[in-house]
């Protein structure tokens, strides 16, 4: 992770995405939406802005919202205020929209864009339901489920202690099978949810940006707003966006941690 983050020392630019989306309805809006400048990165100046529209229906996660609220918990509930990235605007969970079987479709809220409206806590991602594209994002995360794994495979085989055992030692241990004959034991350490693969939402603006990469040069590389920092993928193109999660954002990994 330090050399990815090293690599992303020039900061992307920031854009939306939402993996799992959820519809939100607003209400209270101005006909046509809310019209809005939003830097590429609140720290570059140089980097410009764009201009985006808050319509009246938006996707956001749908892990952004719970039906019994928490006090840790700064998402969307119903009665709970959030605000909206970048857009001036605040949102209040009115109505939850169901199927026949009880199960949570939609959102119904009531936006206040106004100078005097509240000041929230929580803060959530989205993207207009109106312009927003379809794409393959990729999320990679930890290859092993143990922070050890040759010790662990040392472990699994039998051979106790052999994990303060020397470099060359430990390699041999991760490439031999497993006594029974099959796979070598470093393979029972593998993470299934390693990389998931989330048929997303993003913005127009990164639609037009995941063309296929120069092979020449450096592959274009965006700041996902509260997800991580991604690239765009060697297949991907503007119709078939895809786009694969080089690192985490650091807070990500604390929160974890605590």
């Amino acid at each position: 992770e330090s050399v990815a983050r090293g690599a992303l020392e020039a900061p992307p630019p920031r854009r939306s995405a939402v993996l799992d989306p959820m519809q939100v309805k607003l209400v209270g809006l101005p006909t046509g939406g809310k019209a809005f400048t939003v830097a590429n990165h609140p720290k570059a100046e140089a980097m410009g802005s764009r201009d985006l529209i808050l319509p009246d229906t938006i996707f956001i996660e749908r892990d952004d919202f719970r039906e019994q609220d928490d006090p840790k918990f700064y998402g969307l509930a119903p009665g709970k205020e959030v605000g909206l990235l970048g857009a001036g605007c605040t949102i209040k969970c009115t109505e939850v929209v169901r199927d026949p079987a009880g199960r949570v479709l939609s959102l119904v809220a009531h936006a206040d864009a106004t100078p005097e409206r509240n000041k929230t806590k929580g803060h959530l991602h989205w993207v207009s339901a109106a312009d927003a594209v379809k794409a393959t994002v990729r999320v990679y995360t930890i290859l092993f489920t143990s922070e050890d794994p040759e010790g662990e495979a040392a472990t699994l085989a039998g051979a106790v202690g052999a994990a303060d055992a020397a470099g060359d030692e430990q390699e041999e241990l991760m490439e031999e099978p497993a006594a029974s004959g099959g796979a070598p034991t470093w393979i029972k350490l593998l993470n299934p949810n390693s990389c998931t693969v989330h048929r997303a939402l993003v913005e127009k603006a990164l639609a037009e940006a995941a063309v296929p990469p120069d092979r020449s040069k450096d592959r274009p590389a965006f700041q996902f707003q509260r997800l991580g920092f991604f690239c765009v993928d060697t297949s991907s193109t503007a119709a078939e966006p895809i786009f694969n999660r080089v690192v985490a954002l650091k807070e990500d990994k604390e929160k974890k941690a605590a």
